[in-house]
């Protein structure tokens, strides 16, 4: 039972170590966009997790970028767009736009990498990975950059502050995407009961047994745990009750008590059987003397 339960924890392991293989976080960012940012795009140096090479070993160039925003503060209702670029050979290439948002709340789009805009439609070269930063880019309807340098402060302040948080994802062609886990959560820690040396709780087991062959064999486990119960109960003296360990895996046998007769007791079973046929023999004297 150990073994396959160690082999379907390594196996679970495996799946989701050769998941995360497939995709790589390029930007993972929580900023304030606001409407003195130039030019409206949020520039972000890349990751040291960048792959060098898109091609190989894993051919992320025809794989798809999937995009992940929350919007976590916004001043009005102003329909806004949003735009991801990054540096690529020999020029930048584009995202599609984000779906419209107008409020606060999620928003997710995704691209196939060899759909991304590019000036004039230009080949890129992805065995050449990224270059240069990556850029988040507000825009509003009209593919404008409303911010302040373009657009005024007056109509900026339509759009800015902008409190965004914002994760693209490469995923290799034919894997399952990752999503990440939304803005503040905190991740799950490992289950401490779980793993090949789990002794599991203290004194576990002194009435799995039973409950375990109750079940096999159609018995409740409630009831199975009652007649355990019941028939621990029975083997124990009353006088005794109430302090049974734990720990015990069968509870001995008690020997019966002999009949009181006078002052007088004999057991017929015990460690003081020697010394109850002495008192008995005494007692026996007494009487005959007494006669």
């Amino acid at each position: 039972m150990k073994a396959a339960s160690r082999f379907l924890l390594l196996a679970i392991a495996g799946a989701a170590s050769s998941a995360s293989a497939q995709q790589v976080v390029l930007f993972d960012e929580h900023w304030v966009h606001e409407s003195s940012t130039r030019d409206s795009h949020y520039n972000v140096p890349l990751y040291g997790e960048t792959p060098a090479d898109f091609t190989s070993p894993i051919d992320y160039a025809s794989g798809t970028l999937h995009l992940y925003m929350e919007i976590l503060d916004k001043p009005t209702d102003e329909p806004t767009h949003m735009v991801f670029c990054w540096g690529t050979t020999p020029t930048y290439s584009c995202a599609g736009q984000s779906p419209r948002f107008d409020d606060e709340g999620r928003v997710e789009w995704s691209t196939d990498v060899q759909r991304f805009w590019r000036p004039g439609g230009q080949s890129l070269d992805f065995s050449q990975g990224l270059r240069g930063s990556m850029s988040a880019i507000v825009k509003d309807t009209m593919n404008g950059k409303p911010t302040a340098d373009n657009v005024g402060e007056e109509r900026a302040a339509r759009y800015f502050p902008l409190e965004i948080r914002m994760v693209a994802t490469l995923v290799a062609p034919g894997a399952a995407y990752e999503a990440p886990m939304p803005f503040g959560a905190v991740e799950p820690e490992p289950d401490a009961g779980v793993g090949e040396f789990d002794a599991g709780p203290p004194n576990a087991g002194v009435l799995d047994a039973g409950t375990d062959a109750a079940s096999e064999a159609g018995v409740d486990a409630g009831e199975a745990d009652a007649r355990v119960a019941g028939e621990v109960d029975a083997r124990i003296p009353s006088h005794d009750a109430g302090i049974v360990d734990a720990g015990m895996s069968a509870v001995p046998e008690v020997p019966e008590r002999g009949t009181l007769e006078g002052s007088c007791a004999a057991s017929p079973n015990g460690p003081v059987s020697s010394l109850a046929l002495l008192l008995f023999l005494g007692c026996r004297r007494s009487r005959r003397r007494e006669s």
